[in-house]
């Protein structure tokens, strides 16, 4: 018999034996796997409130008894009990007493098995009434297959359900129904079920014969945990969802059926590429649209989230923030228990999250001044635009006389990731005073006025228009060699397409952008005139420091030879790299002040209307002329 026949024979034969007897499953491996989903093996109180709350129960009792070496604690319901038909189901995996019942929290029928998690656990025993019929159920250890008992009790009981769990002692009895509070305390401390804790005190013969409370909750989903809480109900997706939001610790709850399930959620940035934490906002949604797997510890349907969190962050947020920054405009928060300095950290992490002018955090008011009312977002970048400046005040100069500046300071004790919004945002246009050789323009009523010397020099300011050079560069590109006795400037042969001078009037349009004015320059304090730096880029204006000796000789020269001095102010700037147009190269710089010059062999002013063509036959000559005022030019006459 071939190879291929044989295994063909004993998969026939392996398929014959499954078909007659079936599948074979390790039971104890299959509970041990069903148990490790409970990651706290306490869990299992909440399982078993749970059960109560769906049993219809409106109170649960947990109190407990120590034996030699055994804790048993004792879980009593007064919900509607079970029959015989429910105990049977009860002690079947995969089957539930609330199967039909849409409302019910644990559908799953493997929480009761959650008890068998607890190490050591060696006892378990139920006593279930409705009223009219009662059953006890006995078993010892849930993980193995010994038989469990079964009888009826008489006389039957009022209705309701009593759980008894023992297992070996690992703490005190006080102790463990401590941490069982804690547990319930994280999970169903909105489910609208009153629990108490007490600890029974026994008498002779181990009978109790007193009862120690040590404490119980009753739950609400609208009990105002956080500080200005709201309610939102909403449709997402076709599902509905219950949300609260308010002032607390900055977690994200998931919750289904008012049961806790997971806080690893962000529920404000889930589904984008970077989350965004905002401190002091706390976030709990419940949905019976939420899948969980048997230990209720995740999501299976994550997908649901991400519209989920767009909703928030869409529709919640803005509504729920106008209230609260209106509450914080109006200094109305101390009412709230909510301070000042939350919602400023809030708002600004919420500009990093959305920097939508129109939504609420970007109006509120929450950026510091040094010398001043707080300032939004909004109103920093209006004024920034219109002024062309903000400064940030030094560490060591945040009392320092802000009337000296020609825009706000701002404070650099700002909330919480402010500064990093602040830097962000304004890039250059945030002037930080802390530097060492920080230079300012002064205010008006810092410097001497401009008069007629200065404005008419302004006028020549700045790169030539384009028409000008855009004509001399057309006759620099003319393949046809020119007589230089028309008055025009020779060329014998066409530069290449690709060379400098093409590359630099391609960067003449950005340069053309710029305006030019004169002023007086300061030191960092707003007052004590510069006379180290000539000139100060602010946003697309350059700046000419009137207070430098180079920029006042420039001044002089602009009454005999605007133009002349006007080219000099330009090629001052080009040739400092570092400060102006840095990323040109040293081969384009001087191409575009070789333009700059060409240009201005006309005697117009840079605003005049273009030359007519007779104009203009006398620019080579202008230009020679030109070259010598620059070689002969004494700047000291």
């Amino acid at each position: 018999m071939s190879e291929n026949n044989k295994e063909r024979a004993g998969l026939e034969q392996t398929l014959a034996e499954l078909s007659t007897q079936g599948i074979g499953v390790d039971r104890q491996k299959l509970k041990k796997d069903m148990c490790a989903q409970f990651a706290d093996h306490r869990v299992y109180i909440r399982e078993y409130v749970v059960n109560a709350f769906d049993a219809g129960a409106k109170r649960c009792c947990i109190s407990g008894r120590e034996g030699e070496g055994t804790l048993t604690i004792v879980v009593e319901d007064d919900g509607r009990g079970m029959d015989r038909q429910g105990v049977l189901d009860f002690a079947t995996l995969f089957r539930s007493v609330k199967e039909g019942n849409p409302d019910a929290i644990g559908t799953h029928g493997i929480g009761k098995l959650s008890v068998a998690a607890i190490p050591g656990q060696s006892g378990f025993t139920m006593i279930t009434s409705t009223g009219k019929e009662a059953w006890r159920m006995e078993a010892g250890c849930l993980l193995d297959d010994a038989p469990i008992r079964l009888e009826r009790v008489e006389p039957v009981p009022e209705r309701g359900t009593c759980f008894e769990i023992t297992f070996k002692k690992a703490c005190s009895l006080s102790e463990e129904l401590k941490l069982s509070a804690r547990v319930l305390e994280r999970y169903v401390r909105y489910l609208p079920i009153a629990i108490v804790f007490f600890e029974l005190q026994e008498g002779a013969g181990g009978v109790p014969e007193a009862a120690q409370l040590l404490g119980g909750t009753i739950g609400s989903w609208r009990a105002v945990t956080e500080r200005f809480s709201k309610p939102y109900q909403f449709i997402c997706s076709g599902e509905r969802f219950d949300l609260v939001i308010g002032v607390d610790r900055g977690s994200h709850e998931i919750y289904q059926g008012k049961v806790f399930v997971s806080d690893s959620y962000d529920l404000i940035s889930y589904g984008l590429p970077k989350g965004h934490k905002i401190p002091h906002l706390k976030i709990r949604v419940d949905s019976r649209a939420f899948e969980l797997p048997f230990g209720r510890h995740r999501l299976l349907n994550e997908d649901l989230l991400k519209p989920l969190s767009r909703y928030v962050r869409e529709h919640i947020l803005p509504a729920y923030t106008a209230e609260l920054f209106r509450a914080y405009e109006d200094s109305a928060l101390s009412q709230f228990e909510v301070s000042s300095m939350e919602v400023e950290d809030m708002a600004c992490a919420l500009m990093a999250l959305d920097k939508a002018l129109t939504r609420p955090w970007c109006r509120v008011s929450v950026f510091r001044l040094v010398d001043g009312p707080r300032m939004s977002l909004k109103e920093l970048i209006r004024t920034g635009k219109g002024r062309g400046v903000l400064y940030l005040a030094g560490p060591d100069n945040e009392d320092q006389d802000a009337s000296a500046f020609d825009a706000p300071v701002l404070s650099r004790h700002q909330p919480e990731g402010g500064l990093e919004i602040l830097k962000s945002f304004f890039g250059e246009l945030l002037v930080d005073l802390s530097g060492k050789d920080v230079v300012l323009e002064a205010t008006t009523d810092n410097a001497p006025q401009l008069g007629e010397r200065e404005a008419h020099f302004q006028r020549f300011l700045g790169f030539h228009p384009a028409a000008h050079i855009m004509d001399l560069l057309q006759r620099y590109q003319n393949p046809q060699p020119v007589d230089f006795s028309s008055g025009l400037l020779v060329l014998t042969e066409p530069p290449d397409p690709g060379n400098q001078g093409k590359d630099a009037f391609g960067h003449y349009r950005d340069l053309a952008a710029f305006k030019w004015r004169l002023s007086h320059l300061v030191q960092k304090d707003g007052k004590t005139a510069c006379k180290t730096k000539r000139f100060l880029l602010k946003g697309k204006e350059v700046i000419l420091n009137l207070h430098h000796e180079e920029v006042e000789l420039l001044l002089r020269l602009s009454e005999k030879a605007p133009a002349l001095a006007a080219h000099w102010a330009v090629s001052m700037c080009l040739t400092d790299g570092a400060e102006f147009m840095g990323h040109l190269s040293a081969e384009t710089r001087e191409e575009l002040i070789l333009l700059d010059a060409m240009a201005r062999c006309s005697d117009e002013t840079p605003t005049s209307p273009a030359p007519k063509r007779e104009q203009r036959l006398g620019y080579g000559r202008a230009f020679r002329e030109f070259r010598r005022n620059i070689e002969h030019f004494d700047p000291q006459a």
